[in-house]
């Protein structure tokens, strides 16, 4: 439902009147990202982006009398109402034939000027090299008028895939300039038949030039202005910014991973600091050569910029093209060249006996008293956690009190991307180490007020950010008493678990179902690992031996 006003409004410390227009939820987010320039009198114009925050579109109107605001504020509305019916049904755009002339006029004066632009032919001398050949004025005047007769003969014709194979690229570039998505097939034969009048146009006044006439084209002068009024969609520009937030809107009702989005959102809003523009339709391959070369320049892991920051990239762009929203996907293609390993100590041999103790002895030595408690208090207890578990650092991080329970007879802890993320997206049990128990971690859990243990989300319950850096203060901490630099520091701990598991005994299905790996077999799918199981599987797991310990 649109909303107009009854006049303009004065907007408190200033006297200038002010043009404001609710947004209809039915169509704000078919207009995110767009750059409006709305005229509002002549001369006048206001530029408007609409981002995913905007609610309303407002600004001044640059008059202190009111009949004139009133005025200025009818022409903005004139331009703003289809463009606001147009989102809401989401129809092919209609082009009059006086708009599809304007269009073509773009084209007129592009291809008859020839300021800054050089004719050069070349051939082949008998030995071999190439040679530059400057065309005679009299030659390009018959080139340019066999030019213009061919054109003719299009605008004359019906062969309207002859229209398209001429003048569909063509076209196509005039609309993506004019921030036009689609047009019907009747107003795109239209629009393509007075861009082949227009060339024809075009390149006899280029024949004229080469025999020396440069008198005034009186044909430059049928061009109409590009009435913006007319087709609201013509002013309007994609901003990348604004692609990202609709991909965003479908990543997630596809269920895509909160942290794969925040990711990409990152990695957007570097690449558009990068290139010092937000038009989508302005980025090239080049750019996203650039931006690659940059992360890399800045030491950034060849594995972060091909896995987050290109692929992010190939990601928002790939949809954009997939929707119409952009011609071709500039990210297509380019590649991130990885370094080969060479390393002596295997990749996943994860901590060593020795290793594992020196890092579980120091966080018992962690004061988990006073400020940064939170901190302190994952320093001391999630190492612990995932030596028992095997389970990734961020699951164990983002636990919260009430994923700390009793179930059958057990202390089980709940991995589940409700607390922050899983990479696996999906819940799981896991039954706690009889040490854990003893060591008096359920203890700990009673004691801690509601909510997250170890972390403090944001103001907004944003829990991605806080758990990030969480998780950099916790690899911090591990590399400080384990500084070897071919283990990760956190990612071990899995490692290490599937190691002592295998040496214990224990059934690949059941270190698989408490790490939270998918089964490797169809077959292995089936059925559940109860508590029971996981229970008896603890019991063999064996306790760390601590220097000192009974």
């Amino acid at each position: 439902m649109l909303f107009r006003l009854v006049r303009p409004m004065l907007r408190s410390g200033s006297s200038q009147r002010q043009f404001v227009k609710r947004i209809p939820d039915a169509v704000r987010h078919a207009l995110i990202g767009r750059r409006l320039l709305i005229p509002f009198g002549p001369g006048l114009a206001a530029r408007v982006h609409i981002g995913p925050a905007t609610r309303s579109i407002r600004f001044s109107l640059r008059t202190r009398d009111a009949a004139e605001a009133k005025a200025r504020q009818a022409e903005a509305l004139a331009f703003i109402e289809p463009l606001f019916a147009s989102a809401a049904n989401g129809t092919a755009m209609q082009l009059s034939h006086r708009q599809a002339v304007a269009l073509s006029g773009r084209l007129y004066r592009s291809w008859s000027s020839e300021e800054g632009e050089r004719t050069v032919s070349v051939e082949v001398t008998p030995e071999g090299t190439w040679k530059r050949v400057l065309p005679s004025l009299h030659e390009l005047a018959r080139a340019f008028r066999q030019q213009a007769d061919r054109m003719a003969e299009l605008v004359q014709s019906d062969d309207d895939a002859g229209l398209e194979s001429a003048f569909g690229p063509v076209l196509n570039t005039l609309l993506d300039a004019e921030g036009i998505a689609n047009l019907d097939h009747d107003s795109r034969v239209l629009a393509m038949r007075e861009c082949a009048r227009a060339a024809s146009d075009a390149f006899k006044a280029r024949a004229r030039n080469a025999k020396g006439n440069y008198a005034p084209d009186p044909k430059a002068q049928r061009f109409p202005a590009l009435d913006p009024q007319r087709d609201a969609a013509q002013s309007a520009v994609v901003a990348l910014s604004g692609l990202f937030e609709r991909w965003h809107a479908a990543a997630k009702a596809a269920k895509r991973k909160e942290s794969t989005i925040q990711s990409y959102r990152a990695t957007i809003a570097k690449f558009v600091a990068f290139i010092g523009h937000d038009d989508a339709a302005r980025v090239t391959t080049q750019n996203v050569i650039d931006f690659r070369d940059a992360r890399l320049r800045e030491s950034i892991a060849p594995k972060t910029v091909k896995g987050s920051d290109i692929n992010a990239l190939r990601v928002v762009f790939g949809w954009a093209v997939d929707n119409k929203q952009l011609p071709a996907n500039p990210a297509l293609g380019v590649k991130v060249m990885m370094p080969r390993r060479a390393e002596s100590r295997r990749r996943k041999s994860g901590y060593s006996d020795e290793e594992a103790v020196s890092l579980l002895s120091a966080c018992l030595r962690v004061d988990t008293k006073g400020r940064a408690s939170k901190r302190r208090l994952a320093e001391r207890w999630v190492p612990w956690i995932q030596a028992y578990t095997g389970a990734r650092v961020g699951e164990i991080a983002q636990l919260r009190k009430h994923d700390v329970r009793r179930e059958d007879g057990q202390w089980v802890i709940r991995i589940t991307p409700e607390a922050g993320t899983v990479k696996t997206g999906e819940e799981r049990l896991v039954v706690l180490h009889p040490h854990l128990v003893e060591s008096g971690f359920p203890d700990v859990v009673a004691a801690a007020p509601e909510g997250h243990l170890f972390l403090k989300p944001a103001r907004t319950g944003y829990v991605l950010g806080p758990l990030r850096g969480l998780k950099n203060r916790l690899a911090e901490f591990a590399r400080r008493i384990v500084p070897d630099p071919r283990l990760a520091p956190t990612h071990s701990w899995r490692d290490r678990f599937r190691t002592i598991a295998r040496r214990a005994g224990i059934e690949d299905s059941i270190v698989d179902a408490i790490q939270g790996h998918a089964p490797p077999t169809e077959g292995r799918r089936y059925g559940s690992t109860e508590i029971a199981a996981q229970a008896r599987a603890f019991q063999l797991f064996p306790r760390v031996q601590l220097p000192g310990a009974s």
